[in-house]
């Protein structure tokens, strides 16, 4: 039987954080090392909070403008 690995909540911040810039699941999966079984869960069970997904939004423009003045 295969031990199984919890979500830290970093990770879980990066699960929605590739997701909202448009990885597939099996892409997030492969990017931080867990089964793509355990993304689909995540993203079926949990919704992150407010606050994160405010941080989420924050970090994706940041990003975008960085790629935008390369």
């Amino acid at each position: 039987m295969r031990s199984y690995h919890r979500l830290t909540e970093g990770e879980r911040n990066q699960v929605y954080a590739l997701k909202k810039s448009g990885l597939t699941q099996c892409a997030i999966a492969d990017q931080i090392c867990v089964n793509k079984s355990t993304i689909s869960r995540e993203l079926k069970r949990n919704e992150p909070p407010l606050v994160c997904r405010r941080l989420i939004t924050s970090c994706y423009a940041t990003i975008s403008n960085v790629l935008n003045c390369a």
